[in-house]
């Protein structure tokens, strides 16, 4: 399990894998803001 390739590409795939969970929830909570303004 000490492959340096190997632990590269997981740490890769765990920071696309943190920054698109990042930015969904970004993009959830701005629509749910601007739905609020809407309506309010």
């Amino acid at each position: 399990m000490s492959n340096p390739s190997f632990m590269l590409f997981l740490a890769l795939i765990y920071t696309l894998a943190a920054v698109w969970d990042g930015s969904v929830a970004m993009l959830t909570k701005y629509g749910q803001l601007l739905s609020m303004m809407i309506q309010g």
